[in-house]
């Protein structure tokens, strides 16, 4: 009868506020008070606001970070919560492909083809590796991998002597070596390499990074190159008698 005679019986006694019914009274204290029988362990440094779980406190500490990991696999645009992604692409890439998977927000023509994705990517039976009980989604996968072990490289180039574990890295050797591509990018600058090592390399000289150290000074080198020349000129001090 409280709700429509309006009598008030529930106050509460942080900022005297009035409720009708118990459980407002108690939802009203966890949310705005932070009391009650959920506690609040993970408070925001930078605006104090708290919550009952971590992952809570990871998405709110976005807002203040400016950072956004979930990002539209159709038109890269990124967001700050996964549920507005899944908004994002039901609302804007709907009609291209309405077909959404429900776990990663990727999005296909046919319900058959999202049903392939969701068992590949997302499911489907595991094939553990015997020697080192990795696992795989598919068996294709399982054996490529088995060749780490075994050393078997039955895929040959027809235009060198140099074989290949998977037919994959025989068709990037391909494409670097006889064809003259570089398949590697630099997000910086665009300048593009040939290989993997070689754009790491030339990422350094971005992020200023120096991971070669002098065993006999202080000094570091991005390249293993660079740090060789400068122990040699140790060494020659040394012959040197300094």
């Amino acid at each position: 009868m409280q709700i429509h005679t309006g009598e008030v019986s529930f106050i509460c006694s942080t900022c005297a506020k009035s409720f009708t019914t118990a459980s407002n009274l108690s939802i009203h204290e966890r949310v705005v008070h932070h009391t009650g029988d959920r506690p609040t362990p993970y408070t925001c440094a930078d605006c104090g606001k708290s919550f009952t779980q971590h992952n809570g406190l990871e998405a709110h500490m976005r807002i203040h970070t400016g950072e956004k990991p979930f990002s539209c696999p159709q038109c890269k645009k990124a967001f700050r919560q996964s549920s507005h992604l899944m908004t994002h692409v039901q609302t804007v890439h709907a009609s291209e492909k309405p077909h959404m998977c429900t776990k990663c927000a990727k999005s296909f023509y046919t319900v058959s083809e999202m049903n392939r994705h969701e068992k590949i990517a997302h499911g489907g039976e595991k094939h553990p590796c015997l020697v080192c009980t990795k696992t795989f989604r598919t068996l294709s996968s399982l054996e490529n991998h088995a060749r780490s072990h075994t050393g078997e490289k039955p895929f040959h180039c027809s235009k060198c002597a140099k074989a290949f574990s998977t037919s994959r890295n025989l068709k990037i050797h391909d494409r670097v070596r006889h064809q003259g591509e570089k398949l590697f990018s630099c997000s910086e600058c665009m300048r593009s390499f040939t290989t993997r090592k070689n754009l790491e390399r030339h990422m350094r000289t971005h992020t200023g990074e120096k991971p070669y150290n002098c065993s006999t000074c202080p000094e570091s080198f991005s390249t293993a190159g660079s740090l060789n020349l400068h122990q040699k000129a140790h060494y020659k001090m040394e012959l040197n008698g300094r």
